[in-house]
């Protein structure tokens, strides 16, 4: 037997006996898998997708996302001026802090002069870039931007945005981080490293307390431990991983449990550009690749081949990108001239799930003739070869911070933001760029759905990528919890609808 495979199984085992003491495992708690800590819980700070999951139940912001359409949050309605630069928010009343302190138009001025001071070092202050002045004026907050932004309402959906007490902050300096207080619906409890981040309802919350006591997020880096915890009921959520989807399926409990969601993300290998200056070679690299193949066959169905850098639910009209067809592959890498003794390194990251996705990338390269060298690295660590462009090729995905399909295109294709702003394929063409200022000129409507269209299809044509697959997300959820439902974005869930349903899971050993 596989020595591996013996201590795995012996880790686990140890891990689910432990978490049988385990005080945090309340039956009157959600218990949600993440796979590490959240990065800060300072909505000014943090910029990864726990902590951004985490903070949705902690705080609010102006708006919310609900799919991906925005709605009311902290400001009950709002207008905009015709011309698309002046936004006038009605905030509510009888909002409170869970310090007890009631909120007030102010407060959002004074987070928002916050996310902008540099003593901050916020990194996403690129979320004001539109704005030219806000302030509060009685029980309303006015924004005048510098000009029409569609996607406006979207970015102040994000946790950067989310409204915080300001004496909190001075009070608590850089300990704000890990010990926030908002107006959500869940109040901070305790956050243990490599543990668990325990969250309790907040009675006091404007649209009414959680049903549930609270929620526990857990921290399990492996996939595999947090579905053996799932079986043996003490998680309650947990995404499953590629490898074990047959497995639920099959199973006559959980395979009613499975929820499924298509991502606002999309998976891609960036193509240095610099290094790759001929596009046949680039178009190349996609047509030898069969996409289809590796969804079904190493993520059991989940996702959906790219047609561009864009999810569908995002695009204004379905566009085609790159078929599979090695034979027309090997014709364009000879018709520029392509030196096949060349050795290309394909960096990927050494989480577990890379191997098989990267492995196959490969394969399909070497099969029109190309010498591919993977180079697994910590993830730090790639993505800062990523940011300087030492590298060929990069195994990465991008994940929607707003829901506008500009998200998808501004930040990785624009020269502007070459390197660590995102175009890590230091892709630079001069008519991209005036096509991408075009759609940040514009506001919602056709002409801007046209122009969506347009810079996609150019994008695609120089293949600054080779565009892969748009994932889509299986998770469990336990018998015992009702009102779960995947979010299209990360920050999406608030967790009000949650319920603990009398039922038991059934205890299961594999």
């Amino acid at each position: 037997m596989n020595m591996k495979f013996i201590l795995s199984s012996i880790f686990v085992t140890l891990l689910i006996i432990g978490c049988g003491q385990d005080r945090d495992a309340d039956p009157k708690y959600v218990r949600i898998a993440i796979s590490s800590n959240p990065q800060s819980l300072d909505p000014a700070l943090a910029t990864d997708v726990n902590s951004g999951d985490i903070l949705a139940k902690l705080f609010n912001g102006l708006v919310r996302f609900d799919g991906i359409s925005v709605v009311p949050d902290l400001a009950e309605t709002w207008t905009v001026s015709p011309d698309g630069v002046n936004y006038n928010f009605l905030i509510r009343k009888n909002v409170k802090f869970q310090n007890g302190r009631e909120l007030t138009a102010s407060d959002i001025a004074a987070s928002f002069s916050r996310i902008l001071d540099p003593k901050t070092r916020s990194k996403r202050t690129w979320v004001f870039d539109a704005v030219d002045t806000f302030f509060a004026e009685g029980n309303r907050f006015k924004m005048i931007l510098k000009h029409p932004s569609a996607p406006f309402l979207s970015l102040l959906a994000m946790p950067t945005c989310y409204i915080v007490p300001i004496e909190e902050v001075n009070r608590l300096g850089d300990e704000f981080a890990r010990r926030p207080c908002g107006t959500g619906p869940y109040r901070f409890v305790r956050w243990e490293d490599d543990r668990s981040v325990l969250l309790e309802k907040n009675k006091n919350y404007f649209e009414g307390a959680p049903e549930v006591e609270g929620i526990i997020y857990r921290i399990v880096p492996e996939p595999l431990t947090q579905t053996a915890l799932l079986k043996r009921g003490s998680l309650d959520i947990c995404e499953i991983p590629e490898m074990q989807i047959p497995v639920f399926r099959n199973d006559s409990v959980w395979k009613e449990r499975i929820q499924t969601v298509d991502q606002l993300v999309t998976v891609y290998v960036a193509i240095n550009t610099e290094r790759f200056t001929d596009e046949r070679i680039r178009r190349a690299f996609n047509m030898a690749i069969d996409v289809d193949k590796i969804i079904s066959s190493i993520r059991n169905g989940l996702g959906t081949r790219s047609t561009g850098s864009v999810p569908p639910a995002l695009m204004p009209e379905k566009i085609t990108g790159f078929e599979y067809n090695p034979i027309e592959a090997k014709r364009l890498l000879k018709s520029a001239d392509f030196d096949f003794n060349k050795k290309i390194v394909l960096l990927r990251s050494s989480v577990r799930g890379t191997l098989e996705p990267a492995e196959a990338i490969a394969g399909f390269l070497r099969d029109i003739g190309l010498k591919i060298q993977i180079e697994p690295m910590e993830f730090s660590a790639m993505r800062g070869r990523a940011n300087k462009g030492d590298f060929d090729l990069c195994l990465l995905n991008w994940y929607a911070d707003y829901a506008d399909a500009e998200n998808f295109i501004a930040p990785l294709f624009s020269s502007k933001n070459i390197g660590s702003a995102g175009n890590r394929s230091r892709f630079s063409d001069s008519e991209t760029d005036s096509m991408i200022e075009k759609i940040l000129s514009l506001c919602q409507g056709n002409e801007r759905g046209s122009a969506i269209i347009a810079v996609s299809k150019r994008i695609i044509k120089k293949a600054p990528w080779i565009f892969l697959w748009y994932p889509r997300t299986a998770v469990a959820v336990s018998p015992r919890i009702s009102g779960y439902t995947i979010p299209a974005i990360f920050n999406g869930d608030k967790g009000t609808k949650y319920k603990i349903v009398k039922r038991e899971v059934r205890q299961r050993n594999d």
